[in-house]
């Protein structure tokens, strides 16, 4: 269950970061048509951070999706264990300059975002490249 929970709470950590992950690569979040500036927080509750926008998850499900790539199966045991836990996750370290392009060529459109196949493959990138440098340092 504790993983069920980490996930939870990367879930929401993810949202309310995801903004300002964008901003970092050139373009500014609150100008897309299907973003409110409204403020929100986290979807679940997990945590008590706000935000001045509402928007579609779709934007960074995808993202959200290469998680498992921070996963470890263990074969002999049949269990699953973090091999980094995204409650650890620096956001700041998460290169997502390909992603937020990727975005911009599917014209901000987070249903278009959120089915795209490239979308989730990059997502998955994203977090091993992130795996790779956190464990070789």
């Amino acid at each position: 269950m504790a993983m069920a929970d980490d996930i939870i709470q990367f879930f929401d950590k993810l949202y309310v970061m995801f903004p300002s992950i964008y901003q970092r690569n050139p373009g500014k979040f609150g100008l897309i048509k299907a973003v409110e500036m409204k403020e929100s927080g986290a979807p679940f509750g997990t945590n008590t951070m706000r935000i001045t926008y509402r928007y579609s998850p779709g934007f960074f499900l995808p993202l959200f999706s290469g998680v498992r790539e921070l996963i470890r199966y263990n074969d002999t045991t049949g269990t699953i264990s973090w091999i980094i836990n995204p409650a650890t996750i620096n956001y700041e370290e998460l290169d997502c300059e390909k992603y937020v392009e990727m975005i911009k060529f599917l014209d901000f459109n987070p249903v278009k975002i959120g089915k795209a196949t490239m979308m989730y493959r990059e997502g998955c990138d994203t977090f091993s490249a992130y795996k790779n440098k956190v464990l070789n340092r």
